[in-house]
């Protein structure tokens, strides 16, 4: 990653308030240093002293090496935003149940194909599409979402050598709703995912906070990064000890998350 395309990333990220929540429950864990610092030393020294477990190598970041063979199996290239998002935090959510990006599983690669296809299968399924909306979903790579049915996509059909990206696509599986996002992911993540484009511009992608929230709760902010990490990677015996709880079921929010 050239260092310019570092330094943008970093001055984004360090607006970002990181979440931990995936080990301590429903408590929020807020780390203390900018994100755009983000490291697994770091991290485990900080879960450390909450009296809590990091298992080495779940920072869900991945390589230079890693996204390569995930494209020579996957024989289609990455977009370069998608990429440095990928190497500098690799998965998570912006505020608790929005918008989210998921990182290409690497450790099995073509079950994370075949459950991609599968998902948006499902999608093309779910409602009236028009052949336009059905051939973009069969020419798709799904990488993130949000609550209520919301699928992103890039389309898979407009990569160019000139931008090293694709058409990004927002898609309302439920609601025959499909909007263009542009091309350039880190004006995706940075208007979208952060800013309020999409409140101004494309409020049927926004799963609304339920009545009885306090809105001013940090998990809520889309400035929260509520970090993913590999999950398959977290030693089974940590799990039975209860190092990493599971986050409780509220009633108050929907559970069809499609995505998660």
């Amino acid at each position: 990653m050239a260092n310019n395309d570092l330094t943008k990333w970093q001055l984004l990220l360090s607006q970002l308030d990181l979440n931990l929540e995936c080990f301590c429950g429903s408590n929020y864990l807020k780390y203390p240093h900018p994100v755009s610092t983000l490291n697994e030393s770091e991290l485990e020294d900080f879960v450390s002293q909450q009296g809590l477990i990091w298992p080495k190598g779940c920072l869900p970041t991945l390589t230079e090496a890693e996204l390569r063979d995930f494209e020579s199996q996957a024989d289609f290239i990455l977009p370069q935003g998608y990429r440095e998002f990928c190497q500098v935090l690799g998965a998570g959510g912006f505020g608790l149940r929005n918008f989210f990006i998921n990182y290409p599983d690497i450790d099995d690669i073509e079950q994370d194909l075949d459950e991609n296809k599968a998902l948006l299968e499902s999608c093309k399924d779910s409602s009236l599409w028009s052949n336009e909306v059905k051939e973009l979903l069969d020419n798709a790579y799904l990488f993130g979402g949000g609550g209520g049915l919301i699928a992103f996509v890039f389309d898979l059909r407009t990569y160019s050598e000139q931008d090293r990206s694709y058409d990004i696509y927002g898609i309302k599986c439920d609601d025959n709703f499909t909007c263009h996002l542009g091309r350039n992911f880190f004006e995706f993540i940075r208007d979208i995912c952060i800013g309020d484009r999409a409140q101004k511009e494309f409020p049927q992608l926004l799963y609304g906070v339920p009545s009885g929230i306090d809105k001013d709760d940090p998990r809520y902010q889309s400035t929260t990064f509520i970090l993913y990490p590999i999950e398959s990677r977290f030693p089974d015996e940590e799990l039975e000890e209860g190092e990493i709880e599971e986050e409780e079921e509220d009633e108050d929010f929907e559970t069809d998350y499609w995505l998660t």
